[in-house]
């Protein structure tokens, strides 16, 4: 089990690399609550991919409270859903930047699947769940062609 100090670091790390500052106690309880079933990298890499996508906004008024955001699980949705403006569902990321951000939280999610459902023994890898192994390869694809459209774009 995690240090109870490290919990309180790890949610300050957090809600410092969030882009909007209000509600700390609430927004703090919310990620504590998230740290104790998600890992610290990825929560933290998603946060930090989420403020890339505000960086330039001057106007947070519709950037939602850091407690609705790990409250809701928006940390599990597809970072082309985080761009401030011009958010349709489905819509698929243009820039090379989003495709980047899209790969690197795909590559961490697919990294926290396969080290939570896995073990390995004499004979190799073997999973403990088959719908996560299902998850995990469904990952691996969306990393693959990603990492094809960032090669066309170059």
């Amino acid at each position: 089990m995690i240090a109870q100090s490290s919990i309180e670091s790890n949610a300050l790390q957090i809600y410092e690399a969030y882009p909007k500052k209000v509600g700390k106690p609430k927004a703090l309880w919310e990620i504590k609550k998230q740290l104790q079933r998600i890992e610290f990298s990825f929560l933290l890499a998603a946060t930090k991919g989420f403020a890339e996508a505000w960086k330039n906004e001057t106007d947070l008024t519709f950037c939602p409270y850091p407690s609705t955001w790990f409250h809701q699980e928006r940390f599990n949705d597809s970072p082309e859903t985080w761009k401030p403006h011009g958010n349709i569902p489905g819509q698929k990321p243009t820039s090379i930047m989003d495709l980047k951000l899209s790969l690197q939280i795909k590559e961490q999610k697919s990294h926290v699947l396969k080290a939570k459902n896995t073990f390995e023994d004499a004979m190799g890898i073997k999973w403990v769940n088959p719908e996560a192994k299902a998850d995990y390869l469904k990952l691996r694809n969306e990393i693959k062609g990603l990492q094809v459209r960032i090669e066309e774009m170059v």
